[in-house]
């Protein structure tokens, strides 16, 4: 039900919401803070182990992000929005603690099966809640956009889920978090494509969070 929930429903929402407010590269580059909140959680619930190389990471990760968030005299309403990405990133970091702490005994499929059965039943009754034909109806007028939810549940959630849970299980909760290192490239890629207005300050912002996030994995290869 965490990761259900927690590291699925409510992220899913989140980021639905706060991005009619800012744009897709920059949900995409506040991603990178989920290794940071992974290893914090990590540390306070379940007692992992840390070094002075951890702890500079988060200092440079944490100043990172204050540099990301910094608002233009026109978007400064884009930071309370940009709040929330954050909330998302750290219950992204409770749901990889918990696979990696709880759920080591399950098969990758098997969790992503679980949890999206879980995460199902919610949209079922908010749909028989507000009259089946009704929903249908808003099917049928956004067709094309249905077709994109379909897209992005199919491939961008429920396999992506069965390869980072396998990923998570074969490695650590901080080395499978750390695919974050990608996700602002592609974040970036596909918001220059969309014409998207990319801040120098965010550029910054991100590669400080990302040296971060090398210095506290960098004990791994010691």
């Amino acid at each position: 039900m965490i990761v259900s929930l927690i590291g699925t429903v409510l992220p899913a929402i989140i980021f639905a919401y706060a991005q009619n407010y800012i744009n897709s590269a920059s949900a995409g580059m506040l991603n990178s803070l989920t290794p940071i909140f992974t290893f914090l959680l990590g540390l306070i619930i379940y007692k992992n182990r840390w070094s002075n190389k951890s702890l500079i990471g988060i200092i440079i990760g944490l100043a990172g992000s204050y540099i990301l968030l910094l608002p233009t005299n026109t978007h400064i309403l884009q930071t309370k929005y940009s709040l929330l990405i954050i909330l998302a990133t750290l219950f992204y970091a409770l749901s990889i603690n918990t696979i990696k702490e709880k759920l080591y005994s399950l098969k990758p499929l098997d969790i992503a099966v679980i949890s999206s059965f879980i995460s199902f039943i919610i949209p079922v009754i908010f749909i028989l809640n507000n009259d089946l034909s009704y929903s249908l109806n808003k099917i049928n007028h956004n067709f094309t956009p249905f077709i994109y939810i379909i897209i992005l549940g199919g491939i961008c959630t429920s396999l992506a889920i069965v390869l980072f849970n396998y990923l998570i299980q074969k490695t650590s909760a901080l080395f499978g978090s750390s695919t974050t290192y990608l996700i602002p490239v592609f974040a970036i890629l596909w918001g220059t494509i969309d014409n998207e207005i990319i801040n120098t300050h965010e550029i910054i912002g991100v590669i400080i969070i990302l040296s971060g996030v090398f210095i506290m994995n960098y004990k791994k290869i010691d």
